[in-house]
Order: structure tokens, then sequence, then C-alpha cells
């Protein structure tokens, strides 16, 4: 995923990612509402055909825009990893099991 910064004060940053569509967006987004001293995160798409949605994090000065995204792509990771062990441990074939002999 790449990350093309438009603008960046000390509480807000307006970012483009290209290619992008609504799955990752909504993510992103929502993780970064979370996060403590961030005030709004949201994304636009001016036209569907035209995949390079234009991010805006508006934060306090808790934390800085980019150090909030950087947050909200460690703590997707981190969910993105526990899911990924719990479906690999829920597709194991289980052992049967054994029939007692009367």
């Amino acid at each position: 995923m790449d990350i093309k910064i438009i603008s960046e004060t000390k509480t807000e940053m307006v970012f483009e990612i290209p290619g992008e569509d609504h799955t990752t967006l909504n993510l992103l987004k929502d993780e970064l509402n979370n996060i403590d001293g961030v005030n709004s995160a949201g994304y636009s798409i001016r036209h569907p055909l035209v995949k390079v949605p234009k991010f805006l994090v508006h934060t306090s000065t808790k934390i800085a825009p980019r150090d909030a995204l950087k947050e909200a792509i460690k703590s997707i990771r981190k969910e993105l990893k526990s899911a990924h062990s719990s479906i690999e441990s829920a597709a194991k074939p289980k052992a049967k099991a054994s029939k007692s002999k009367k």
C-alpha cells in the first residue's frame, strides 16, 4: 500500500491511497477514530472509476496525525495476525475420537 501525503500540519494530515477500496479505507478510518487524540478521520472517493481516495486525519495536540496513522496500521496488523491464526486453527482437521470396544 502506497501512501502519498498531500499536506501535513501538527494536527492535520491529508493523504491519498491509490488503488484502495472501501474495505481497506473503512478499516483504517474506524481504527484511526478509535485512537485517543484523533478528533476525526475520514475519506472521500471523488469518482468510483478513479480509485484515488483522499483521506483526512484531524488530531488534537495529544498525538501527531502521522503517529496516529502508524498506530492504526500497527493495530490493524495485530488484529489481522490474530484473525489469521484463529482461521488456521479452525481449519486444521480435528483428530477423530477413538471408539471404545465393548
